[in-house]
């Protein structure tokens, strides 16, 4: 097994009323969420697959094969797990942030804790457009 790796790229953007990302990040060969604890983050998180293959699991029943190019929505208050699989590997670069924006998308079903899944492919390309934010 390869060694953990983080990069913290982003950290403690300043508040706005509309909200603000806390930081981001890449993790190469995570280790990812375990099951046996799952997590409630508190705050919303994307986490976009570079490379690997794994699963995205919550306390609501979702449970999902997730590859290279997914995009995974974090909600603050859904206990969720994820990780690669005994035999893969998983990279990823990450995003935490919250506010009255997102809350407001909730609300309005643009974002949905029953959805939590986008399949983006193009890692690369999506790789450059999340480092330019």
């Amino acid at each position: 097994m390869r060694p953990i790796q983080t990069r913290t790229v982003f950290q403690n953007a300043p508040s706005s009323p509309l909200g603000r990302v806390s930081i981001a990040g890449t993790i190469f060969h995570s280790g990812g969420v375990p099951c046996d604890s799952m997590r409630v983050l508190g705050s919303y998180a994307v986490v976009f697959m570079l490379d690997g293959s794994g699963f995205y699991r919550d306390v609501n029943g979702v449970s999902l094969e997730v590859v290279a190019g997914d995009l995974i929505l974090i909600f603050p208050d859904i206990a969720h797990c994820y990780g690669p699989y005994e035999y893969s590997h998983w990279t990823e670069i990450y995003l935490v942030f919250d506010g009255a924006a997102f809350d407001l998308w909730r609300q309005n079903g643009v974002i949905c804790p029953s959805r939590p899944l986008l399949r983006l492919g193009a890692p690369e390309y999506w790789l450059r457009r999340l480092e330019s934010v």
